[in-house]
């Protein structure tokens, strides 16, 4: 019993303690080409990604998924947004989506 105890305890203390951890996308934010200059961005594409119960993972926010996704050629702005549910009641949040936003040109 007590050995049980000695493998369970260290395990549940390390689960909560990736409640601390997120998955976060590299995100760089280049400025607009020289040729684009004081022009608005005329494409937008976004990107996201689904957790729930920090176990199951699906889709792709990456910046170059959220580029392909809006056709853009040229980035000029990156946007990354989160939407978490649950996250106050519960030691991992239930569910979380991270979209990445990008804005350029064709």
């Amino acid at each position: 019993m007590i050995r049980s105890i000695k493998i369970v305890a260290p395990t549940l203390f390390a689960l909560l303690l990736t409640a601390c951890a997120s998955f976060v996308t590299p995100v760089a934010v280049l400025a607009p080409q020289p040729e684009h200059k004081g022009a608005e961005p005329d494409k937008i594409g976004v990107a996201c990604a689904k957790t729930i119960l920090w176990v199951f993972s699906y889709g792709d926010s990456h910046i170059s998924k959220a580029k392909e996704m809006g056709g853009i050629t040229d980035i000029a702005t990156v946007e990354v947004m989160y939407k978490v549910l649950l996250a106050d009641f519960f030691p991992l949040d239930f569910y979380r989506k991270q979209c990445t936003e990008v804005a350029g040109y064709s």
